[in-house]
């Protein structure tokens, strides 16, 4: 789901067969400018999508305007609420049981009701025949002897299902790691996202958004829109229009109008999503308290939302989505490379050196093997 290849390139299986290697040796001394080859690049074709729809400069101007003055007014009205009601939205969440919480979340917002949604969407739109659709397909060719006429109908009934299963649960299909069930079991996960997504700017979550838009690209839940022009994701010009220019592209400076479209949409989506929560809470007290402290929230945010319930299953990707954005680190990345390359010379030698823990190596390949 996170790669768009243009083709699958199987490898020989000749192990004697000698080929050129793939590539060059950048030289340490004097670093090429600008490390990719456009425009065949694996950066630049991410950004472009077969589209269906084209649209002009103002248009494209307008598209993209709308969608980051909706998020930022949605962003703004977040901060402000939660600088003046952040322990009422605690207290009222946590004060919901899992049941109420689910409620909640279905009649305010439109999110998928099981957990793991995105496998859940996945197959009702790939395999909507396996959803219970056999049945009413065959309820509804009752009485149709023409084989041609039975063909249209079954043909447009699929769509039509299809249809309205991508139009539901919009923003589970724009973010995929939201489903009411999840969010109803334990009560600190949209707390969390409140605070993480109005903690950072909008900018900050470019890279994880992307990444998180590829199931609603891949079936087409948003529509691909053209425009030669690329999209400023960083800085003060964020969601102006610019021309291409190579070595901003590669350094995700600006994006492809198609691909930061998407994206835009997305989050423009997140911040109408957590609005949508927040007033609705806001809403069951006719007055809600404004307060100066709020020591509930500070409390929660001091220890980055612990998750206390140890009968919930987490994962390292669930937790992601619930957490600060992904930043590169290369300090962090370059000890994270060492620490790796001194755990394996460590390994390399006891298997050298030390002959019991050669031989539970061994051990282990051979019980491997045997599964096989």
């Amino acid at each position: 789901m996170r790669s768009k290849p243009t083709a699958v390139i199987l490898p020989s299986l000749d192990f004697n067969e000698h080929k050129p290697a793939l590539g060059r040796v950048l030289d340490v001394d004097d670093p090429p400018k600008l490390p990719f080859t456009c425009p065949h690049c694996t950066i630049c074709f991410g950004q472009h999508f077969p589209a269906t729809v084209q649209v002009t400069d103002q248009e494209a101007h307008q598209l993209v305007s709308s969608l980051v003055v909706d998020a930022r007014q949605d962003l703004d009205f977040l901060r402000q609420t939660l600088t003046d009601h952040a322990d009422f939205i605690v207290t009222r969440w946590k004060k919901k049981s899992r049941e109420k919480r689910s409620v909640f979340l279905s009649e305010n917002v439109d999110v998928f009701d099981k957990k793991f949604a995105a496998i859940h969407l996945l197959h009702m739109r790939s395999s909507p025949e396996n959803c219970d659709f056999n049945s009413e397909l065959m309820r509804s060719l009752q009485g149709i002897d023409n084989s041609k006429t039975k063909g249209w109908l079954s043909h447009a009934l699929r769509r039509n299902r299809i249809t309205k299963m991508t139009s539901a649960n919009q923003d589970t299909w724009l973010l995929p790691y939201l489903d009411s069930d999840m969010l109803g079991e334990d009560s600190s996960l949209l707390l969390a996202l409140l605070h993480h997504r109005t903690a950072q700017e909008l900018e900050d979550w470019i890279l994880f958004d992307d990444m998180n838009a590829d199931l609603s690209e891949h079936f087409g839940i948003i529509t691909q829109t053209f425009n030669p022009h690329c999209v400023v994701m960083q800085g003060p010009d964020f969601g102006k229009l610019v021309k291409w220019n190579a070595e901003q592209a590669h350094r995700y400076q600006i994006i492809d109008f198609t691909k930061a479209y998407n994206i835009l949409q997305a989050q423009q989506r997140m911040m109408a999503f957590l609005r949508k929560c927040v007033a609705g809470l806001l809403d069951e007290a006719s007055e809600p308290p404004t307060q100066q402290v709020h020591l509930k929230w500070n409390q929660l945010v001091s220890t980055d939302f612990s998750r206390i319930d140890s009968m919930f299953a987490w994962s390292t990707d669930s937790v992601r989505s619930f957490h600060s954005p992904p930043k590169f680190d290369p300090v962090e990345t370059h000890e994270l490379a060492k620490s790796r390359h001194r755990v394996l010379l460590d390994h390399i030698e006891l298997l050298q050196t030390d002959p019991a823990y050669f031989q539970h190596h061994t051990r282990r390949m051979l019980l491997a093997l045997d599964a096989i």
